[in-house]
């Protein structure tokens, strides 16, 4: 009986998300567990065989990235893009031990668009240039560091140097803690 009750339990709490989430089962298949990610199911035409079918979907790569381990704690965040053009910042969890069931949860929170970020805002909050209020709404927006780059005409060492600096100035060890403590305050 425990188990139904903590089954109950895990689902009613995941049905309070406000966010997509999706289960990968060890055998690969995907399961949308929430309303959010049942309509996102239908608006990107997923189904339950998705990495096997499009292994190239932007969906089915973020999930092979995270099972082949490439993703990292210290990496940038890792974004995904989809067809309607919304971007999501996608939170995982750990990987199961080797031998066990190889379930992995994805939760989708979607990023606030660099129009809906007030850079003056930042700046104050954590006295950084113009340039790294540019630089720190960007990566709040979650644009890749190619996509930064380009924008702002930088090179990958200026965006690199524009980051250490506003990271240390917001006392963030990474990008994905800097958009924590942008969303979620100090």
């Amino acid at each position: 009986m425990r188990n139904a009750d903590e089954n109950e339990a895990f689902e009613s709490a995941v049905s309070r998300l406000p966010h997509p989430v999706f289960v990968v089962d060890n055998e690969s298949r995907l399961r949308a567990i929430n309303t959010e990610a049942k309509q996102l199911w239908v608006e990107e035409r997923m189904d339950e065989s998705q990495i096997q079918r499009s292994p190239l979907h932007p969906f089915s790569k973020v999930i092979l990235a995270i099972r082949a381990e490439q993703v990292g704690e210290d990496e940038e965040t890792m974004v995904l893009q989809l067809s309607g053009g919304t971007r999501y910042e996608v939170i995982h969890s750990t990987r199961s031990p080797k031998g066990q069931g190889r379930w992995l949860m994805l939760i989708l929170r979607p990023f606030p668009t660099e129009l809906m970020i007030d850079r003056a805002a930042l700046a104050r909050r954590w006295s950084l240039t113009p340039k790294e209020a540019e630089v720190a709404a960007a990566c709040i927006a979650g644009r890749t560091s190619e996509e930064i780059c380009e924008a702002l005409t930088i090179t990958r060492g200026t965006l690199k140097t524009h980051i250490a600096r506003l990271l240390d100035k917001a006392d963030c060890a990474n990008r994905s803690q800097l958009v924590a403590r942008y969303l979620f305050g100090d």
